[in-house]
C-alpha cells in the first residue's frame, strides 16, 4: 500500500525555464565554461558554496564590470510562479506523507517564497510532512545517498 508520495519542485509547481538564465547571463557578461559552471552549479546546489561565493564567482567571471544584483536577477530569470496547488496538497495529506524533494538552492527558495507572498508560501510548505532541498541536506537527486536521506527521515 502507498503510504508516502515524494513531489519534485521544479516544473511540478513552479515551471522553470533556464533558457531564460543562459540568455540574462549572455547579458551580464558572465563568461564561465560550461565545466566551471557545472561545478559552481553543483557546489551551490548542495550548500558547498554560499550564495555570496557563488554570485560573486559568477560577477567576478563578467567581461566587463557588472553588480552582483544583475547576476543574481539573471540566475532567477529562470523561476516561474508558483502554482497554487495547496488544496491539492491538503487533500492528499489526508491520505499519504507527502515529500517535497528538489535539487534547488537557496537564492531560488528565497526568491520563489517573496515572489508568492507569505501566505501562499506557508501554505506551501506546510501542506508538507518533509521538505528535503538539496542545498540544506547536501545531496543531489539523482545519487542514491540523496534519496537514502529522504527515505530514512520518512521512515519509508
Amino acid at each position: 500500500m502507498i503510504k508516502q508520495i515524494w513531489f519534485d519542485f521544479g516544473n511540478i509547481f513552479i515551471p522553470v525555464f533556464p533558457e531564460n538564465t543562459k540568455e540574462q547571463f549572455e547579458r551580464c557578461g558572465v563568461q564561465l565554461s560550461e565545466a566551471h559552471f557545472t561545478e559552481l552549479h553543483h557546489a551551490f546546489e548542495v550548500g558547498e558554496l554560499s550564495q555570496h561565493e557563488f554570485f560573486q564567482s559568477l560577477t567576478d567571471s563578467c567581461k566587463f564590470l557588472q553588480s552582483t544584483q544583475c547576476v543574481k536577477r539573471a540566475w532567477n530569470s529562470m523561476l516561474g510562479d508558483l502554482r497554487d496547488e495547496t488544496l491539492f496538497l491538503k487533500k492528499l495529506s489526508t491520505t499519504y506523507d507527502l515529500a517535497l524533494v528538489s535539487n534547488t538552492n537557496a537564492a531560488h527558495i528565497e526568491a520563489i517564497a517573496a515572489a508568492s507572498g507569505p501566505f501562499l508560501w506557508k501554505q506551501f510548505t506546510n501542506a508538507f510532512d518533509g521538505r528535503f532541498l538539496s542545498h540544506e541536506i547536501h545531496e543531489r537527486k539523482p545519487d542514491a545517498s540523496y534519496f537514502e536521506k529522504v527515505a530514512k527521515r520518512m521512515n519509508a
